[in-house]
C-alpha cells in the first residue's frame, strides 16, 4: 500500500495515543506515504508527528467542504465514532476503509462501541483499540509498552516538577487543596514547581498562589504553546495531572507521572500508555456513580476527587481510592486490580479475536450472577431492549452489539464461551 490516511479529529491526548498505531503501520508498510487528519486547534502536534504528513482541518468548516483529500487512497482508517468523522471518511475515496462508521467496519469496532453504556466492563486502553483496528486486519499482533523512541538522550530532570492545573471538565480536576499540598511538599524540598494549563485554567493557578507566595512557584498557565509545554515536561522529575493531554505528552517524553482519575475519566480506557506512572482512581465499591458521564451533573459534591495526597507523600494507604498497577498482556495495557466482569470480557476478547484461550478465574458471586443472566437470556427476545435493560447487566454489551451489527456470530460465540467458562 502506497497511500494511507488516518482520521483523528479528537483531542491532543488521542493524537498522542495514535502514535503506536502509526508505528504499526510503518512496520507493515514501510514505504507507504502516511497522512493524518487532525483538528487545526492541535496543529502544533507536528512537533511529534514528524514522520507523517499532517493535514489540519477546521471542524466548523468540514460540513461545507468535507472533501479535503482528492487523490484516491489505498487505505483509510477512521479512529473516531463521531458523525463529523464518519462523514469525512465517507467523502474520501479509498480502496479499503476500516474503523468506525466505514463500509468495511469490523466486528472489532462494533464490539468496542457496544461497551459505551457499560464502560466498567471495558478494560481496553484507547491505544489498543486504535491499534487493533489495523492489526486485526493485517495480522500484525505485537504489543509493547514503548510508545515511541522520543527522548532517548539524557536530560537533567532534577529538582523540578510540574502540576497540570485543570482539565476540560471540573469533575476530572484535582481540588485546589491537592494542588497546594503537592506544591508545598516539593517547595519545602527546594524544588521548582511549574503550574501548567490553558488560559481558562489560570484561575486555579491564582487560587494556588493566594496560598503560596514563593519565587520557585512558576505560573505558566495560558503562557505556553505546545513546544513550550514539551520543554517544561522534558525537564521535570514528575508530572502531577488528571486525565489530560499533558499526561499523554509526559508519557511520550518519558517523564514519570502521578495521575488521579475521577468523574468521567476512566483509567482502563485512557491512561497514558506507559509503565512509568502512579495512578489512583476512586474505589467503585464505595463510589457507585464512578465513572460518570461527561455531561452528567454531579450530585455528590465531587467526592470522588478527594484523594489525600499527604498520605501519598507519606507512603500511607489512601482509603476510598485504589492504586492501580500497570502491565501488558498479549492485547495491550492491563491495569490491576480489574473488575471481575471486565476480566471475563477481556479473556473472551483474547479467545474470539486473537485465538488465545485462558482459564477464567471467577469467584462464586460472579458465577452466580452470570449464570442468572444466561438463564434470562434463554427466555429473552433480543429485540426487546427495554426488557433486556431491566434484567441484564453483564450481558448488555451483547444486546448493543446486536443493534450495531445484526450478525449473531460473535454473540453466539460469547454466550457459548460464558457458559463453558463459569
Amino acid at each position: 500500500m502506497k497511500h494511507i490516511t488516518i482520521i483523528q479529529l479528537t483531542r491532543l491526548g488521542d493524537i498522542v495515543q495514535t502514535l503506536p498505531l502509526i508505528n504499526d503501520i510503518k512496520t507493515v508498510f514501510p514505504e507507504a506515504h502516511l497522512k493524518i487528519i487532525i483538528n487545526v486547534v492541535f496543529e502544533d502536534a507536528t512537533t511529534f508527528l514528524n514522520e507523517v504528513e499532517v493535514i489540519t482541518v477546521s471542524l466548523s468548516l468540514l460540513d461545507s467542504n468535507p472533501k479535503i483529500i482528492h487523490n484516491k487512497q489505498d487505505l483509510l482508517i477512521n479512529l473516531n465514532n463521531s458523525t463529523i468523522s464518519k462523514n469525512l471518511a465517507h467523502s474520501i475515496e479509498a480502496d479499503m476503509k476500516i474503523g468506525f462508521g466505514t463500509e468495511q467496519s469490523s466486528e472489532w469496532t462494533s464490539f468496542i462501541t457496544s461497551f459505551l453504556k457499560h464502560r466498567y466492563l471495558n478494560s481496553l486502553n484507547l491505544v489498543d483499540i486504535f491499534r487493533h483496528i489495523f492489526n486485526l486486519k493485517f495480522n500484525n499482533i505485537k504489543v509493547s509498552n514503548d510508545n515511541n523512541k522520543i527522548n532517548d538522550c539524557k536530560i537533567d530532570k532534577s529538582q523540578q516538577i510540574a502540576i497540570q492545573c485543570g482539565a476540560r471538565n471540573i469533575k476530572r480536576q484535582f481540588t485546589i487543596q491537592q494542588y497546594i499540598d503537592i506544591a508545598e511538599f516539593y517547595l519545602s524540598r527546594n524544588y521548582s514547581v511549574y503550574l501548567l494549563g490553558l488560559q481558562n485554567e489560570s484561575n486555579n493557578a491564582e487560587l494556588i498562589k493566594k496560598h503560596i507566595n514563593h519565587n520557585r512557584l512558576i505560573d505558566t498557565t495560558g503562557k505556553t504553546n505546545l513546544n513550550d509545554l514539551i520543554d517544561i515536561i522534558q525537564n521535570c522529575e514528575q508530572i502531577y495531572t488528571p486525565d489530560t493531554g499533558t499526561m499523554h505528552l509526559a508519557a511520550l517524553y518519558k517523564t514519570p507521572i502521578t495521575a488521579l482519575f475521577s468523574g468521567p475519566a476512566f483509567p482502563y480506557e485512557t491512561l497514558a500508555y506507559t509503565s512509568n506512572i502512579t495512578v489512583f482512581m476512586p474505589d467503585t465499591d464505595i463510589f457507585k456513580c464512578y465513572p460518570c458521564k461527561e455531561d452528567e451533573k454531579c450530585l455528590n459534591g465531587f467526592e470522588c476527587r478527594f484523594l489525600d495526597l499527604k498520605n501519598h507523600f507519606q507512603n500511607e494507604i489512601n482509603q476510598n481510592f485504589v492504586k492501580l498497577n500497570v502491565s501488558y498482556d498479549r492485547i495491550g495495557q492491563i491495569l490491576t486490580p480489574i473488575n471481575d466482569y471486565a476480566l471475563i470480557y477481556r479473556i473472551f476478547i483474547k479467545y474470539y479475536f486473537f485465538n488465545d484461550l485462558q482459564d477464567s478465574i471467577c469467584n462464586s458471586k460472579v458465577k452466580d450472577k452470570i449464570q442468572r443472566e444466561l438463564k434470562i437470556w434463554n427466555r429473552l427476545n433480543i429485540n426487546n431492549l427495554d426488557i433486556a435493560e431491566k434484567n441484564l447487566e453483564f450481558l448488555m454489551p451483547l444486546i448493543y452489539y446486536y443493534i450495531l451489527n445484526s450478525d449473531n456470530t460473535l454473540i453466539d460465540k460469547a454466550i457459548e464461551f460464558f457458559r463453558s467458562t463459569i
